[in-house]
């Protein structure tokens, strides 16, 4: 898996910002995320944040999300705690930009034509104290530094077309490796790419889950997805790529989720197709 900084940063890139709170009170903005991870609001006049000093302390809330046929599932949420500082004039047009990728609002052309006038809306941006986490089974903090250090996956544009195109356009293939590779026999024991499933929702803490290189399990070890044996209802009608970077895959069968890791890392765009072609099964 990737460091758990990474993952983060990776999924503040991809999230939009769900609530905004001042002091624990709920507080209307629209955002973003900039390069370096930091969340960046759009502030309007009569909002409680517009009217605040620049060292206001600020939560924002963020969530990233995964949509399987016509559902949308979270799959992580951070919570980026910190100050809310008034973005400097010479950084206000990339603010804004950051903003517009994920809320386009025609008030950011009026915060970047009247900056700085007092009746115009603002641009603020967080001065990073503390991250709070929830990935999966996944949850924790990290400070200021780690989350700031950290880059986000750099095949992660890469990945998320593939991803993308993979769960429209090659399901089959995908459920019917994975059901190969995790009815392998070496997979009992030390096998070397099936991992343990967990409960995917946020806090669910691996409950109900089960370790895929276990037989005992009666889990989706049997049976080949497609297959003349394929019973209706089977597991093999849930299967979809959920996460997908350097280190490996994550598919997602029914609630859980089971990790493939890559023999090595990849390093390019290329690699990565390579490497989850292995995965899927043409059979």
């Amino acid at each position: 898996m990737p460091p758990i900084a990474e993952r983060v940063r990776t999924l503040a890139a991809t999230s939009s910002v769900a609530r905004v709170s001042v002091d624990g009170v709920p507080s209307p903005a629209t955002g973003g995320v900039d390069e370096r991870g930091r969340p960046v609001l759009l502030v309007r006049p009569g909002e409680p944040l517009h009217r605040l000093l620049d060292d206001a302390v600020v939560a924002v809330n963020l969530t990233a999300t995964r949509r399987l046929g016509a559902a949308e599932h979270p799959r992580g949420l951070l919570e980026v705690q910190g100050w809310a500082l008034a973005v400097p004039a010479e950084e206000a047009r990339a603010a804004a930009v950051a903003v517009a990728a994920r809320s386009a609002d025609e008030a950011l052309f009026t915060a970047l034509e009247r900056y700085g006038e007092p009746s115009a809306p603002r641009l603020l941006r967080l001065d990073v104290a503390q991250v709070v986490y929830l990935t999966g089974h996944e949850s924790g903090v990290l400070d200021a530094g780690e989350y700031l250090d950290a880059v986000a996956d750099p095949l992660a544009e890469t990945a998320e077309r593939v991803l993308a195109h993979v769960n429209e356009a090659h399901r089959a293939q995908l459920a019917n490796g994975v059901a190969a590779l995790l009815g392998e026999p070496a997979l009992a024991g030390e096998g070397p790419r099936g991992g343990a499933l967990h409960d995917d929702r946020p806090g669910g803490g691996g409950a109900g889950g089960f370790d895929a290189r276990d037989p005992r399990a009666g889990g989706p070890g049997a049976g080949d997805c497609g297959g003349a044996g394929r019973s209706e209802g089977s597991w093999c009608g849930d299967v979809w790529l959920w996460e997908l970077d350097r280190y490996g895959a994550t598919v997602r069968v029914e609630e859980s989720l089971v990790r493939f890791p890559w023999p090595e890392t990849v390093a390019t765009g290329q690699d990565l197709e390579a490497a989850l072609r292995g995965l899927l099964c043409t059979c």
